[in-house]
């Protein structure tokens, strides 16, 4: 899960609601970010534990602001992220995890756009008027 995508969305959700608990949410997995980088170590087990009770709390809030669930792109979010707090939260535990997968996908984009630039030639070339149609349309 990346979390800078989560980041981008409850922004969203927060400037479509106001609700507060997009910017808790917000503010918690900033500092979840600061504490992972300020540490060469795992963090300590009673941090974790911290972490998931505080992510569990924001989440709370956050049905509860939304008890009528009439913004699904605010239960969709809620939803996520209750369903995936293992792998929101698993930068913390594991060093190997980055807090987001834009490095991931960097390395994927130029991949993706030489296959993209392939395929446009391709069609470009199938595309390409016949050189025995050309005689016909320019007489």
């Amino acid at each position: 899960m990346c979390n800078a995508h989560l980041l981008r969305d409850l922004k969203a959700g927060y400037k479509r609601t106001e609700q507060t608990w997009n910017q808790d949410m917000i503010a918690f997995l900033l500092l979840a970010k600061q504490q992972r980088e300020c540490q060469d170590d795992p963090l300590n087990s009673m941090v974790v534990t911290w972490m998931d009770d505080t992510h569990l709390a924001i989440l709370k809030k956050g049905y509860k602001q939304n008890t009528t669930l009439v913004n699904h792109n605010a239960e969709m979010l809620l939803n996520r992220l209750s369903k995936h707090q293992d792998s929101v939260l698993l930068f913390v535990e594991n060093m190997d995890v980055p807090f987001d997968n834009n490095l991931a996908k960097r390395d994927l984009r130029m991949a993706k756009v030489k296959q993209k630039v392939s395929v446009h030639s391709e069609v470009k070339q199938m595309h390409r008027i016949p050189p025995w149609h050309e005689a016909f349309l320019v007489h």
